[in-house]
C-alpha cells in the first residue's frame, strides 16, 4: 500500500514537471512571435496609377509590288530586236521589243498617199462649187472620202506602233516570255514588269481589330532581311466584308527604302498601335503574388500591409491593367511580399 502511494506521488510530480516545462515553452513562442509581429518588415511601394494606355498588335505579311504588268503584243510578226535583260530596271516609254514593221510602215505610206490625194481633190471640188462649176453633192462625197482617208492614216499610224512594244511604267523586268527571232500572235505574252518604289501587303486582322484601323492610319514595319531597318507604312484599305471566322482583309502599303531595298515576296513585321480612349488603372507586374487570374497585391494603410484580390484586364509586358479591386493612388507593395501575411507592420523604403 505504501509502494503504491509512492508510485502514485512520483508520477504526479513527473506530470507537473512536464506541464510545467510545456507552460515555459509556450510563453517563450507566444513572446517570440508577439517580437515577431512587432518587428517591421522592409518593403518598397508604388501608387497605383491612371493613364492613356496604348495597346499594340503584330501580324506577319507578304509584300507584293505595287504596280506590275504584263506586256502582250498587239500585233503578229517576227521579233526582230529585244532591247532588255532580266532583272534591268527600264523607264516608262523605253521600247523593249520590236516587231518586224516593213508590212505596217508600207501600209502607213500608202494611207498618207491616199489621204494627200483626196484632200487635194476636195480641195479641188471646194473650189469649184464656189465658182459654181460643181454640185454641192460632189462636194459632199469628196470631203466623205477625205474624212475616211484620214481616219485610215489614223488606224495604219497605230498599226505601225504596235510593232514597237514599250514600257508603260517605271519598274524591274521580272518575266521574259520571248527570244529574238520568234513569231509572235496578237496577244501573246513578251515581258512582265514590277515597280517596287512602292509594295503593298495583305494582312488578316480580327473583328475587334478591324473596327480599331482606319484608312491612312501609320503602322511601323520591320524585317528580318535588314534589322534594325523601319519602313514608313499606311493602311491603304480595308474590306467591308468579313469572312466565316469573322477576319478582316487589310491592305498596307509602304514606301522602299532606296539603300535598303525590299524585294517583292518578302517577310514583313507589321506593328500598330492602337491609343486608349481612356485613361485606366495600372499596376506593375512585380507587385503580384498571385497569378493572373487569381491576382492579389499588399496594400499599405498605416505602416500595415493588408492583401487584396483583384481583376486583371490587359497584360501590358511590364504593367498590368486593373479592373477591379483598387483605385488611384493606392500604395502597392512592389519588393518584399514574400516576408508578409495579412496585417504584417512593414517599413517603407523608397519613401
Amino acid at each position: 500500500m505504501k509502494k503504491k502511494i509512492i508510485i502514485t506521488t512520483v508520477v504526479v510530480f513527473i506530470m507537473l514537471l512536464i506541464l510545467g516545462k510545456l507552460s515555459i515553452n509556450k510563453a517563450t513562442i507566444n513572446e517570440k512571435n508577439k517580437v515577431r509581429a512587432e518587428l517591421a518588415t522592409s518593403v518598397n511601394v508604388m501608387k497605383v496609377i491612371r493613364k492613356v494606355q496604348s495597346s499594340s498588335l503584330s501580324l506577319t505579311g507578304v509584300t507584293a509590288a505595287n504596280q506590275g504588268v504584263t506586256l502582250k503584243s498587239e500585233t503578229g510578226g517576227q521579233i526582230t530586236s529585244i532591247n532588255f535583260n532580266l532583272g534591268d530596271y527600264v523607264s516608262k516609254g523605253k521600247i523593249l521589243v520590236e516587231i518586224d514593221d516593213k508590212l505596217a510602215k508600207l501600209n502607213l505610206e500608202a494611207a498618207k498617199l491616199n489621204l494627200s490625194k483626196l484632200e487635194d481633190e476636195y480641195n479641188k471640188t471646194k473650189n469649184l462649187y464656189e465658182g459654181n462649176a460643181t454640185s454641192e453633192t460632189k462636194v459632199r462625197d469628196t470631203r466623205i472620202d477625205y474624212e475616211k482617208a484620214k481616219i485610215t492614216v489614223e488606224q495604219a499610224e497605230k498599226q505601225f506602233s504596235f510593232t514597237k512594244i514599250v514600257a508603260s511604267q517605271n519598274g524591274f523586268i521580272v518575266s521574259k516570255f520571248v527570244d529574238n527571232g520568234a513569231f509572235v500572235s496578237p496577244g501573246s505574252p513578251i515581258v512582265s514588269i514590277v515597280d517596287i518604289s512602292r509594295l503593298k501587303t495583305m494582312i488578316n486582322v480580327s473583328e475587334e481589330d478591324a473596327y480599331k484601323l482606319k484608312v491612312g492610319q501609320k503602322v511601323k514595319i520591320t524585317t528580318t532581311v535588314y534589322p534594325g531597318v523601319e519602313y514608313d507604312g499606311s493602311v491603304s484599305y480595308i474590306t467591308q466584308q468579313g469572312d466565316v471566322f469573322h477576319n478582316y482583309a487589310v491592305e498596307i502599303v509602304l514606301d522602299n527604302v532606296a539603300s535598303c531595298q525590299l524585294k517583292s515576296g518578302t517577310f514583313v513585321n507589321i506593328d500598330f498601335t492602337f491609343p486608349s480612349e481612356n485613361a485606366i488603372l495600372l499596376i506593375p507586374r512585380i507587385a503580384l503574388t498571385g497569378s493572373i487570374k487569381s491576382a492579389k497585391v499588399y496594400v499599405v494603410e498605416d505602416n500595415k500591409a493588408f492583401q487584396k484580390d483583384i481583376i486583371i484586364g490587359r497584360d501590358l509586358s511590364d504593367y498590368l491593367e486593373v479592373l477591379k479591386g483598387l483605385k488611384e493612388g493606392d500604395q502597392i507593395v512592389t519588393t518584399g511580399q514574400i516576408n508578409l501575411s495579412d496585417g504584417a507592420t512593414v517599413s517603407i523604403l523608397n519613401k
